[in-house]
Formats: structure tokens, C-alpha cells, sequence
């Protein structure tokens, strides 16, 4: 094993590290509107109505009954493509229904974003600890069919050629019961990635991942930012520097023409 990829094995290592002890969560401002997000980096649309149109739900739940929980989040995976950087400052999903009952409400809520690296599309198993989490109160006014926006105190950067997930759940235990059902098609709607949901059986501590086998109505907001490629910026550079020559000599040869 060669001393090089011992140290690039160690860099990652404490990148990790650092990512995972470091991270602190972001605040998130959360609005709802009827209108969609305009110019969107990313844009995954269901539609309205018809067989495409389904739902799935992230909630808190206690069964009074037996005093067990059950907790779910939602989430969607995505790629970034390899000639860009996506600055991502918002992200929104598309609210089915904000409550099914007046004590089944998300209205006043805490729910969390996470931001993990995937190892492909059809997979939203993190290959890490969370790149970004960011926390923020659901508003009351929510109606259905709302695009729910999160928008970032800070934005994230996406690197490219990666993919990514992005999760959303309750934060917290919530007071009573509480859910909100967001839209998400029947079938698959974008190639690079998928919808999918991370959840516990009722009464079980431990969580794991499945496929909704469909995708959310899902944006993500912000600005793409084009990857110069290896040796680009010294060539930009000195390309400069050659048109500058040039111009210094032609306007020294004016000079020692007059």
C-alpha cells in the first residue's frame, strides 16, 4: 500500500472527523405559497392529479393505546452533474395535506433538514456522517397543495459528479402526535435519483431506509457554479498574461513610431 494513498486515506479520515464533530445546525425560514419556485437549479414536478399523484407522509406518532412511537422522514436523492457546483439555498417539497386532525398538526413544529452524501440515486443510505442539517418552526396557514420552501441561513455547496440526499423530519419529540403528508408521484419522474423514506416499526428504536420507488415534487433553489477544469486557471492565467504582452508590445511600437 503506498504512503500516498495512506494519506489521502488519512486526510478523508479527519475531513470526517471534522465534519461530524463540528457541524452545527443552521436555522431554517420556512414559507408556504401556492406558487411554485421560479428558476430553480433543480426542478422534479408531479403532477396534480391522475395515477402519477400519491403521497407520503413524515411524522411523530405515539399509539395511545400502547405508548409506543413510530417516527418517519421523507427525503429525496439527487445528482450534481460533473461541470458544475450547486450553491444551494433553498430546497422545497409540496405539502399534500399540513394535518389530518386539529391534534395531528405540523403547524408549530420543529423539523430538521439533513444533507448527506449517497452512493448513487437509487440508494439513500449515507455514505457519511450529514454535510449540512439546518432546523427551523413549520408555520400555521399552511393549505394543501403548498409548496413548502426551507430556505438556508447559509448556503450549502454541492460538489460535482456526487450524489446526494436530502432529508426531512420532525426534530425532536414532538407535543402529541404530529405529521404532515407531502406529494410524491407513483412512479419514477427523474433519472438521477429517487424519493424514499426512513422510518422505525412501531415501538423499535432502530431506523432504516426504504425506496418510495416514485420521486417528491421536489426544487432545489440557488445558483450553479461552473467547474474550470484541471489546469484551466493557469491556463486562464497565463492566456491573460499573453494577450497583455501583446498589447504592451503593439502599444511600444506605437510609441517608437511616433
Amino acid at each position: 500500500m503506498s504512503s500516498s494513498f495512506l494519506k489521502k486515506a488519512g486526510a478523508a479520515l479527519t475531513l470526517a472527523f471534522l465534519i461530524s464533530s463540528s457541524l452545527v445546525a443552521q436555522t431554517l425560514v420556512i414559507t408556504g405559497s401556492q406558487s411554485a419556485p421560479t428558476d430553480p437549479i433543480l426542478n422534479i414536478t408531479v403532477p396534480d392529479t391522475g395515477s402519477a399523484f400519491d403521497s407520503r407522509m413524515i411524522r411523530n406518532w405515539t399509539n395511545p393505546a400502547s405508548g409506543k412511537g413510530r417516527h418517519r422522514e421523507v427525503g429525496q436523492t439527487f445528482y450534481v452533474p460533473t461541470d458544475y457546483q450547486y450553491e444551494i439555498s433553498a430546497m422545497t417539497f409540496r405539502v399534500r395535506l399540513p394535518g389530518q386532525t386539529s391534534t395531528q398538526t405540523a403547524a408549530g413544529q420543529r423539523v430538521k433538514i439533513s444533507i448527506y452524501e449517497v452512493g448513487s440515486g437509487s440508494s439513500a443510505t449515507p455514505v457519511g456522517p450529514a454535510l449540512f442539517e439546518a432546523e427551523g418552526i413549520i408555520p400555521d396557514g399552511l393549505s394543501a397543495l403548498d409548496y413548502i420552501t426551507f430556505t438556508f441561513s447559509e448556503p450549502f455547496t454541492a460538489q460535482p459528479d456526487t450524489y446526494y440526499s436530502a432529508q426531512l423530519g420532525f426534530s425532536g419529540s414532538p407535543a402529541g402526535s404530529a405529521y404532515m403528508t407531502l406529494v410524491v408521484g407513483s412512479n419514477s419522474i427523474y433519472t438521477d435519483g429517487t424519493g424514499f423514506y426512513y422510518e422505525n416499526p412501531e415501538g423499535s428504536a432502530t431506523m432504516a431506509y426504504g425506496s418510495t420507488t416514485a420521486d417528491f415534487d421536489f426544487n432545489l433553489s440557488g445558483r450553479t457554479i461552473p467547474v474550470i477544469p484541471e489546469g484551466g486557471t493557469a491556463n486562464l492565467v497565463l492566456g491573460g498574461a499573453a494577450a497583455l504582452g501583446v498589447v504592451v508590445l503593439r502599444q511600444r511600437r506605437k510609441i517608437s513610431i511616433r
